[in-house]
């Protein structure tokens, strides 16, 4: 190979050529950023559908295992409920529908530990959307640490029983309902069979709103966690217009009236929330859905037919 002549160097990058190399580059990782966080938003959207689907598959399981679907328990904050140091199963058990269904997740060792301070702290793979979070454990209350969920039961659009903190009614024409016990105020249990709108008309769980702005910090809709009884932390009312995500720093809310994200199904997800209808089926509703829609898709005994092109 010829060396260079005596006197002359090798010629390099001027300072102007590097720049526009650097341009360049800068430019074609602008135009590939958004196509990489799409794909990675696509893969998480698909994660958390799974999630649903698992859930709604332990639902049902639950359902021809004991004849009724999970309820949701009775009342935030409630201990769990155990006979002869065995978990009481529904409609005895004061623990929500999020614990209820644990064995039928392949998680019945968890269910079934006598532990409960273990087994309300565990952040169960399964309860948490990608698009949000990882797997998130914390002190909700006091010293009590919980493992969180993204997915609250349908608690449907009736109010009777609201009193005001985080329980907007008892769920009386929902599908996850409180825990019946023969009151007036409540639903009496809910089986398949028995949901007048048809399960594949009638919305069963779904990813809720959060504001992500406090997420590990205790707030009124994210301190109790999965095993949380009647309460916005487990089930959502399709009262309210769904909402995305929203980011505050502010952990207070208003405790009665329409409120618009507490108590709202949401998601972290752009433009619509992943949801499991009573027949196992999985499908996004729009944020923009209408509201006379929505609350015809969470009430399972309102008789308003609808389409599905309108969620």
């Amino acid at each position: 190979m010829p060396s260079p002549r005596p006197g002359r160097t090798p010629r390099g990058f001027t300072l102007v050529e590097l720049l526009v190399v650097v341009a360049i580059i800068a430019v074609l990782i602008g135009l590939l950023l958004p196509a990489v966080q799409k794909v990675r938003e696509s893969a998480s959207r698909t994660k958390c559908a799974n999630n649903l689907k698992q859930i709604g598959l332990a639902v049902h399981t639950h359902h021809d295992t004991l004849g009724l679907l999970p309820d949701s328990g009775e009342v935030y904050w409630a201990g769990r409920t155990m006979t002869a140091g065995t978990p009481a199963v529904t409609p005895a058990q004061h623990w929500g529908w999020l614990y209820q269904v644990l064995p039928y997740l392949e998680q019945n060792a968890l269910w079934a530990d006598p532990n409960s301070a273990a087994v309300q702290a565990y952040p169960v793979p399964t309860y948490f959307c990608p698009s949000r979070r990882g797997r998130m454990a914390f002190a909700g209350r006091g010293t009590e640490v919980r493992g969180m969920t993204d997915y609250a039961g349908n608690a449907g659009t009736d109010t009777t029983g609201n009193n005001g903190w985080g329980m907007l009614g008892n769920g009386r024409d929902g599908v996850i309902v409180r825990r019946p016990n023969g009151a007036a105020d409540r639903s009496g249990p809910v089986r398949l069979a028995t949901i007048p709108d048809g399960t594949s008309a009638t919305l069963l769980a779904g990813e809720k709103c959060l504001n992500r702005g406090l997420l590990g910090v205790s707030q009124t809709d994210d301190d109790s966690g999965f095993v949380d009884g009647w309460d916005w932390d487990s089930v959502r009312w399709g009262y309210f217009q769904p909402q995305p995500d929203y980011s505050d720093g502010n952990p207070g809310v208003a405790h009665s009236g329409n409120v618009p994200r507490h108590g709202a199904f949401g998601s972290a997800h752009p433009g619509a929330f992943n949801a499991v209808l009573a027949d196992g089926s999985v499908r996004t509703v729009r944020y923009a859905v209408p509201l006379a829609t929505f609350r015809s898709l969470t009430s399972r005994n309102d008789g308003a037919p609808f389409s599905p092109d309108e969620l």
